[in-house]
């Protein structure tokens, strides 16, 4: 007789300090698994994309406490760990830091699909990865067909650590999201009742939205060693869309609209303008080719003194982010574009490489073009776009 396989062995949390969520899908989600382009085939959410959402959050909304990249640094591992090692005397550092993060979650098979819109959808501005190659990458659908079960805890005894983590949960599921292009308001995640939001002081109306946006996105400035950070304290304005959006896709969509018609013709006019709005770029031809080359960012090589490295990836400066809010007990979508500064070095310049997994060759640089430099003409022409669009406001 088989002996059958000992129970899972029951997880022990730090229980001086405990927060649960329900969060619910309100946009497709693009990957989010293990594999790159994947949905995890268990769980669409797992625990460590979680706590790596909430990571990210507190570091887009707490770097203006610091001062240098090092406090930075060991602040974030403090928090929510790193690597162990051990010094000269044996003394272990590093570790898993304050915060645990599980996830209760499950993939349903019936609410996956291939990614297989028509060409004039705007989504494609956000999903356009989804739909290259020859296999096209499964998405999860929405409304409400995916729900995940959030457990965070905390061992560390101080009211401090806590507040600073719950803030960041705040921020995550706001303006966050879960897998890929969440910039351009993919994944995106909301408690999944009213009663739920309010309990944990997310907003739960229009105006508690907009108190939300003047507290986190106001522009306080960085220290100089802190300007290549990605944070909302670095803010240039803020844009709330009409309140009239039934689902969060349809507030998502208004936004990919609006940004379409502000990117229309640029290639026709500069080919690296798109470098200041993230990096790296595929060019996709109508015929439904990708082109031969890629662009990225380089700056000069330091280190070495000669040649150029590669800025493998740069995050938009720009966040698009339907909003679940409420009307009385109806869920509302509200639109949300934030714009923050450029946060590339100023002598990062375009590459254009044929493979961006080679490094950086001189004759691929395109030293005449300063991308941080042109970012804010690049940027004006957005924010320009959002001014003018139907009922969009500027807080």
């Amino acid at each position: 007789m088989r002996i059958p396989p000992p129970p899972p062995a029951p997880i022990d949390f730090k229980k001086i300090w405990l927060k649960k969520a329900q969060v619910v899908l309100i946009t497709r989600l693009f990957g989010g698994g293990a594999k790159v382009r994947e949905i995890d085939e268990i769980s669409w959410l797992r625990s460590s994309a979680a706590k790596s959402a909430i990571r990210a959050w507190w570091r887009a909304g707490h770097p203006h406490e610091l001062s240098t990249i090092e406090d930075l640094r060991t602040r974030e591992a403090e928090l929510f760990g790193s690597a162990s090692t051990y010094d000269a005397s044996g003394v272990r550092r590093g570790g898993p830091g304050a915060l645990e993060v599980f996830v209760q979650a499950r993939t349903d098979g019936t609410s996956l699909h291939k990614y297989n819109e028509g060409p004039g959808n705007p989504l494609n501005v956000a999903l356009f990865p989804a739909s290259v190659g020859e296999e096209k990458a499964t998405i999860a659908k929405v409304p409400n067909q995916s729900f995940a079960n959030i457990l965070m805890s905390c061992g560390v005894n101080d009211s401090l650590i806590h507040e600073t983590l719950l803030n960041s949960l705040r921020l995550w599921l706001t303006l966050g999201g879960v897998g890929s292009r969440t910039r351009r308001g993919a994944g995106a995640v909301a408690l999944k009742s009213k009663k739920e939001a309010q309990a944990l002081g997310i907003p739960i109306s229009l105006d508690e939205l907009k108190a939300f946006l003047y507290r986190h996105c106001t522009n306080q400035g960085l220290d100089e060693a802190l300007t290549g950070v990605f944070s909302l304290t670095r803010t240039q304005r803020v844009f709330v869309g009409p309140t009239s959006m039934e689902t969060g896709e349809q507030a998502q969509k208004r936004l990919l609209e609006i940004l379409k018609k502000a990117r229309s013709g640029w290639y026709t006019k500069d080919r690296y303008t798109k470098a200041a709005l993230g990096l790296p770029i595929q060019v996709k031809f109508k015929s439904g080719k990708l082109s031969d080359y890629h662009i990225l960012a380089a700056v000069p090589d330091d280190a070495e003194k000669t040649g150029w490295r590669k800025l493998e990836r740069y995050a938009s400066p720009i966040l698009l982010r339907p909003v679940q809010v409420w009307e009385g007990d109806q869920p509302i979508f509200v639109p949300i574009a934030i714009f923050t500064d450029c946060t590339l070095p100023a002598a990062a310049r375009p590459l254009i490489c044929s493979s961006p997994k080679n490094p950086a060759r001189e004759e691929e640089v395109v030293q005449g073009y300063e991308i941080s430099k042109e970012s804010a003409s690049t940027l004006q022409r957005v924010i320009q776009v959002f001014e003018d669009a139907s009922g969009f406001s500027s807080l």
